[in-house]
């Protein structure tokens, strides 16, 4: 019998949603997904699957975003014979859930929902009447799910619990790489690995790389190239969303424009020494809880990290020893570290990696679970 998923997609050039519609495919699946694109980076990319277009949409312009909504609900009516064939619906934040359970209804099915959140924005933590009218909608949606996936054990632990009294099944799918969508690894160097690129008293290089929309991040690492022209570069790659900082007046600031995700990730991670695992977008929660994209790809590439203190990030950072961690001020405490950081303590750090399994950073195994466990608990 013929396995089939119909995603709902908020954007499909994202890198996650590729990665996931990508899984699907690996694991057996014909792929069918209702999806928005949001011209923002990835420009060139057409989706890989059978994909339904709803149109174009924009990041927190909310009443086109509604609007687009409703014109999705009379699209997903007109294809309602495909939601009714499909072993499970796999969606990805709230808006898509809501899609999803439309779907249910139109086409007078019970097609079990699978719920994943990548990301948990302010208004779901907002103690306004929006915040809580969004967590009630949540919760409905949730009794109704047949599996949560989370990329973070924190959105559990910090926000389903808690706030959303979440007892149901969840499963943790972190942002691993997916293989064989993975670069070759290129190995040299003291340790075996890739060799420190700070070679007779040159700068280091950090890398931070994704989409630049971090206000903090951009002018925390001004400050510390101001600070430290003579030891440190900042290397900066991906889509500068929101970025209202001039970099171009920091010699020591090299900013190479977007990549493409996973093509260009040997070719960015090769040219530095540390992953800039930093992010305040939404520093009391979200920040605080997730495990970003990057702490993959720098493992993957055995390359130590730097992060905050206290956030998710940070502890498994300390966790498997692959990197530093930092208090606020974190402009000073950063100045500190680079004054004084030498190639022996870095290498010691750099070669708890061989420690590591390759699995923890790129794997099919955890996407293949999911998979088994979605169809068990869409079956009961």
């Amino acid at each position: 019998m013929t396995k089939q998923v119909v995603a709902f997609l908020l954007d499909c050039t994202d890198a996650r949603v590729i990665k996931r519609m990508r899984g699907f495919k690996n694991n057996g699946y014909q792929t069918v997904g209702f999806s928005f694109r949001r011209k923002l980076y990835n420009l060139e990319y057409q989706p890989e699957w059978n994909n339904i277009s709803l149109g174009e949409t924009r990041p927190r312009a909310y009443l086109h975003r509604s609007f687009m909504m409703l014109k999705a609900l009379m699209k997903i009516a007109h294809h309602r014979k495909i939601i009714s064939k499909a072993s499970f619906l796999y969606v990805i934040n709230l808006d898509q859930a809501f899609l999803a359970y439309y779907a249910q209804w139109i086409s007078r099915t019970k097609v079990p929902i699978v719920y994943e959140v990548a990301d948990i924005q302010s208004p779901f933590v907002s103690r306004g009447l929006f915040g809580k009218i969004l967590r009630w909608v949540e919760r409905y949606i949730l009794n109704r799910t047949h599996l949560l996936v989370i990329t973070s054990p924190a959105f559990f632990i910090s926000y389903f619990k808690p706030i959303q009294n979440y007892r149901g099944n969840y499963f943790l799918l972190e942002n691993k790489l997916l293989p064989p969508y993975v670069p070759t690894r290129i190995f040299r160097g003291v340790t075996g690995k890739f060799s420190p690129k700070r070679v007779g008293g040159k700068q280091w290089i950090v890398g931070y790389f994704g989409i630049l929309q971090c206000q903090k991040s951009l002018e925390i690492i001004k400050k510390v190239a101001d600070l430290l022209p003579k030891q440190v570069v900042f290397y900066l790659r991906g889509p500068a969303i929101s970025a209202n900082i001039n970099i171009k007046q920091v010699p020591n600031i090299i900013y190479g424009g977007d990549y493409k995700n996973p093509q260009d990730l040997l070719d960015i991670y090769q040219q530095v020494d540390f992953v800039w695992c930093f992010d305040f977008c939404q520093e009391e929660h979200n920040s605080r809880w997730m495990l970003p994209n990057r702490l993959y790809e720098g493992g993957y590439f055995n390359l130590p990290m730097i992060a905050p203190q206290d956030f998710e990030i940070g502890k498994y950072v300390e966790r498997y020893k692959i990197g530093w961690t930092f208090e606020a001020p974190y402009e000073d405490s950063l100045t500190i570290f680079f004054k004084n950081i030498t190639l022996e303590s870095y290498l010691v750090v750099k070669k708890n990696f061989e420690k590591l399994p390759l699995e923890q950073f790129a794997s099919t195994k955890d996407f293949s679970r999911m998979c088994m466990i979605a169809e068990q608990r869409c079956s009961t």
